[in-house]
């Protein structure tokens, strides 16, 4: 299985949509989307694996009213590149690796990944 390249297959989905998105926290730029790696289901005698993913819609923290009118177009943005098959959105805040915390939305929907 290669974790990295099935990541790397849903950042290149949403930056064809028009979305910055990173897997490595340092790359982050926000507004943009951290993907998470995924958790597993394993398809035994099936062949591939059930990844359960969650990405990060992150944003400068501007006050709360700047940060709503920002994830707005952002949430919208990510579903159509991810062809609506986020199911849930779920707010947060995430402390960054330069010490910043910034807001969040996590994304979470589940995909089959075949070898």
């Amino acid at each position: 299985m290669d974790l990295e390249q099935a990541m790397q297959s849903v950042v290149d989905r949403l930056e064809a949509g028009g979305v910055r998105a990173y897997v490595d926290a340092r790359d982050a730029n926000p507004p943009c989307v951290l993907l998470r790696p995924p958790s597993l289901a394993y398809r035994f005698g099936k062949g591939g694996w059930d990844a359960s993913w969650t990405a990060w819609v992150l944003v400068p923290d501007a006050g709360r009213s700047q940060v709503l009118k920002t994830f707005g177009p952002l949430l919208d943005d990510v579903q159509a590149a991810l062809g609506y098959a986020v199911v849930e959105a779920r707010p947060d805040d995430t402390t960054m690796p330069d010490g910043s915390t910034l807001p969040l939305y996590a994304l979470t929907w589940t995909e089959r990944i075949t070898p």
